[in-house]
């Protein structure tokens, strides 16, 4: 036990008051961690909001932490009364090296009849028309005088237009993908502009006026 908390607890009943509390202490958090899948691995973080909702590796919503901020987005739509998913780690389209902590009984996941009609639509190839529109999004996003936010907004508009063909690994996979990583940015860049912001308030009020 460290030496501080050894000095406070002094009685049995104080010890055992300490450990009951801990106990409680532990279940809380364990009920109100979330798991968000970030580019190294899965970071877990305690939030009363985000184990609402549970995991799928064929998530509705994509969660966003940074700087003290979750945000939540919608990935593809869900119908009236439908259970948003998320995904702890893993999705479908982005496989996480490192195993979840459960068992994953997600559509993905199953290995029995539904799972596999699934996956059967995995490999299915977009129309010409479709592919036509990826090709020029990807010479879109290889021009350096289009902005980030332009990209993600034409990624975001593709998933859109051709949602009725989820899941397909090949395009739909890949605009999936490429979404969630520009969403990363966005939320990192509003979160330093957030603190440029902060600190050049800060410095203004430092500086004492000229008269």
């Amino acid at each position: 036990m460290n030496p501080l908390v050894k000095s406070i607890i002094r009685t049995e009943p104080h010890r055992r008051f300490f450990i009951r509390s801990i106990q409680t202490y532990s279940k809380v958090a364990a009920a109100l961690a979330t798991n968000s899948g970030i580019s190294k691995g899965v970071i877990t973080t305690i939030r009363p909001v985000g184990n609402l909702f549970n995991h799928s590796c064929d998530p509705h919503a994509m969660t966003i932490s940074d700087g003290g901020r979750v945000k939540m987005v919608m990935l593809r739509p869900a119908r009236q009364g439908e259970q948003i998913f998320i995904s702890y780690g893993p999705t479908w389209y982005k496989p996480c090296p490192l195993s979840l902590m459960f068992k994953c009984c997600c559509i993905v996941c199953n290995k029995g009849k539904a799972g596999r009609e699934w996956h059967s639509l995995m490999d299915r190839k977009l129309p010409q028309n479709a592919r036509k529109d990826v090709q020029l999004m990807k010479q879109i996003l290889g021009d350096s005088g289009v902005n980030v936010a332009s990209k993600m907004n034409a990624v975001q508009q593709l998933i859109k237009r051709y949602a009725d063909y989820h899941p397909q690994r090949e395009d739909i996979g890949y605009l999936l993908k490429l979404y969630g990583e520009f969403l990363c940015f966005i939320v990192q860049d509003e979160h330093l502009a957030l603190m440029r912001a902060k600190l050049m308030a800060e410095q203004s009020e430092l500086i004492p006026e000229v008269n």
